[in-house]
């Protein structure tokens, strides 16, 4: 009996285990197909291609068991939940997100559109969150800020950012929600 070849990939559990960009990416990817070529082999490519690093050649040795197990993982990672963080570690720096968007400066507020206007969310995590030059144990001091870097967090994962979207959409919902109780 032949014996499955041995792979060595990473163990997708949760969105903390995605890179954002490798997510971007596949999202780019999808609204680029329309939705009949995105079944069967042409997706499952594509997924072992972004998440994995497995180029067709590679795909075409792996039984179907093993690219089953690898295709599960990462549909358990991206349904996954993720949760707003207020400091995060990367690269062994401790990064604070913005203590109190009352205190935001204009020249933060011209960026952050900027970058959601050209959704590039990578970007616009290094206007978020900056390096923590304080902490107590109830709160934080970040670096001031001076522009963004769109390198700093090019590999941040997907629980981040989804994170502090979650914040903003609740954000948003509540302020909705508040001026359709005065309208009403």
């Amino acid at each position: 009996m032949k014996r499955d070849r041995e792979i060595n990939l990473p163990d997708y559990n949760s969105k903390a285990d995605i890179l954002y960009r490798d997510y971007y990416e596949f999202v780019e990817f999808i609204q680029k197909h329309p939705e009949e070529s995105l079944s069967g082999e042409f997706c499952i490519a594509a997924i072992l291609r972004i998440f994995y690093s497995i180029h067709s050649n590679t795909a075409n040795t792996l039984s179907a068991f093993q690219v089953d197990t690898l295709m599960k993982k990462v549909d358990t990672a991206i349904k996954s939940d993720s949760e707003f963080q207020p400091i995060i570690e990367y690269k062994k720096v401790k990064y604070g997100f913005i203590p109190s968007f009352k205190d935001i400066t204009y020249g933060e507020l011209v960026d952050m559109e900027a970058c959601i206007k050209a959704n590039n969310k990578i970007a616009l995590t290094s206007i978020l969150y900056r390096p923590i030059v304080k902490q107590s144990k109830l709160d934080y001091i970040i670096e001031p800020y001076n522009s963004y870097d769109a390198d700093r967090f090019s590999n941040i994962t997907l629980d981040i950012i989804e994170g502090y979207e979650k914040l903003f959409m609740k954000s948003y919902n509540d302020l909705s929600n508040h001026i359709l109780s005065f309208t009403a």
